[in-house]
């Protein structure tokens, strides 16, 4: 998923079970996404950049 303009990251992520690596480096995310998308994904390796204040609607 790197270096894409996603903003969307549904529950749905956490069905993915055998997901090792999760590639989110260069998508601008703020903090409390990324806490939720570590939390859906506990035993997958996630790679993001520094978070961001910046929520776009």
């Amino acid at each position: 998923m790197w270096d894409n303009e996603l903003s969307i990251f549904p529950d749905e992520l956490k069905k993915l079970y055998d997901l090792q690596i999760f590639e989110l480096r260069g998508i601008l995310i703020d903090e409390t996404d990324q806490q939720r998308i570590k939390a859906l994904l506990p035993d997958c390796k996630i790679m993001m950049s520094p978070s961001c204040n910046c929520k776009t609607y």
